[in-house]
Formats: structure tokens, sequence, C-alpha cells
């Protein structure tokens, strides 16, 4: 993302290809606290068809994207 502050979205369902979605910090309305990292909050899917899918979320800052480290690295 060319040093771009930016998140990526990652569905993890074990595989070794999971659904990844990465995105511009300035595409979201608001960002996380830096007090969430770790857990906490949920992750919701929606569609024109409503709510559709929800995870249980975590994050964690890293210097670059995209990083496959395993979270106990962090």
């Amino acid at each position: 993302l060319h040093g771009r502050d930016a998140l990526e979205l990652v569905f993890e369902d074990g595989s070794d290809a999971p659904f990844v979605i990465h995105m511009l910090s300035e595409q979201c309305d608001r960002l996380l606290p830096e007090n969430n990292q770790g857990g906490g909050f949920v992750v919701t899917v929606r569609t024109r068809g409503g709510n559709q899918l929800r995870y249980p979320g975590k994050y964690r800052v890293v210097e670059n994207l995209p990083d496959v480290s395993p979270w106990s690295e962090h």
C-alpha cells in the first residue's frame, strides 16, 4: 500500500488462503482505539440484504501490509 496508513481485514478460516480486504484508513469512518488491540469487538458483514455474518474481531498494529506473521509474534 506504498507506505500509506491502511488496514488489512482477514477472515481467518484456517486455510492457506483466507479472504482478505485491504483498505486505506481514509476509507473508514472511524478507527478502533489503541486499547482495543487484541480483541473485544465484533466485525459485522452487511450487504443490501442486511447483516449477513458476525465474527469476533481482534487487531494489531504492524509496520507493513500484508502481515502474515502468527498472532503469537505480536
